[in-house]
């Protein structure tokens, strides 16, 4: 392993425990079974949003452009120069992909769904990528990584799925940051989830987000539900946690409930295709000056003690 990868990765934690690294380049490391890992093994197929965002019509073909464009209005005048990010939460690399393409040699990539890794070291190998990129295999509560290792971290929709552990969860991040370090990150946002499962789901389902702060990802036959805020909320965990905030933007809410209705037969591919041109510009006018968001990124910085 290369220089920069061993300076980022803790070696007491290392030397501890027993890790291995694969035909893929990927560091395997322990992976808790929590309720959050059985949801993605057993209730989805993976969230291969690098693919999917290219796939016309897709939510995320849809909301994708807009992540990017808060991401280069709160990266503007940084210098990438030899700086080091965690993409936390990565998937198959749809952020992580921007951010190679905006400048960054070094990545550490950690996600605890396999399958997705695997995506992403194919690609990183297609595209001669693979020594910028550390791909690391687990999750959160065993992320074997020194403290005050990174300049920038990115956290797009992940730490929700703690649930409980969401705080905790914050304050350890802080902890790997620089002193001058960056945390970009969303989770859901309450009043955008309580919409759509007011529309179509049931009242029942909206006043249980409500009340109790929480969501369903997926309307299958799950009981499953995870964590929601409102903006409110979450400035107090943030500022508790050690950080400063420097700027926030909502994602509007309308990709997702396009995407739905789609889904449902409610509005068909060739109503879309017929009218994508207004679809942007309605799109491009909400995220300018639209209130009602299915998250809310924030760019928060270290407070410097």
């Amino acid at each position: 392993m290369n220089n920069w990868k061993d300076s980022v990765l803790d070696s007491s934690v290392i030397n501890d425990k027993e890790f291995s690294t694969d035909e893929f380049g990927i560091l395997n490391c322990k992976v808790e079974n929590s309720v959050a890992y059985e949801f993605h093994q057993t209730h989805t197929k993976g969230a291969f949003l690098r693919k999917f965002e290219k796939q016309k019509y897709h939510q995320v073909n849809w909301e994708t452009p807009y992540y990017k464009r808060v991401f280069d209005d709160f990266l503007d005048g940084k210098d990438f120069n030899n700086k080091v990010a965690l993409d936390l939460g990565c998937g198959d690399g749809r952020f992580t992909e921007y951010l190679l393409h905006k400048g960054y040699e070094k990545i550490v990539c950690v996600d605890f769904d396999y399958r997705l890794l695997v995506s992403l070291s194919e690609f990183a190998e297609q595209n001669e990528y693979s020594e910028k990129l550390l791909l690391i295999c687990t999750d959160i509560s065993n992320l074997p990584l020194k403290e005050d290792a990174f300049d920038l971290i990115l956290s797009i929709r992940t730490l929700y799925y703690l649930n409980e552990k969401y705080e905790k969860a914050i304050k350890y991040v802080n902890s790997l940051l620089k002193k001058d370090g960056v945390l970009i990150i969303s989770d859901p946002n309450m009043e955008g989830f309580i919409l759509r499962a007011l529309v179509f789901d049931s009242l029942g389902n909206a006043l249980q987000s409500f009340e109790n702060r929480k969501f369903k990802e997926v309307q299958a036959e799950t009981d499953v539900w995870f964590r929601t805020f409102d903006e409110k909320e979450l400035t107090e965990i943030y500022l508790k946690s050690g950080f400063t905030i420097e700027d926030k933007h909502g994602i509007s809410m309308f990709h997702n409930l396009l995407r739905v209705s789609q889904l449902r037969g409610n509005i068909s591919e060739l109503e879309i295709e017929n009218n994508e041109h207004r679809i942007k510009k309605m799109f491009d006018h909400l995220h300018d000056y639209g209130h009602l968001f299915k998250d809310v990124i924030w760019k928060l910085q270290k407070q410097i003690v």
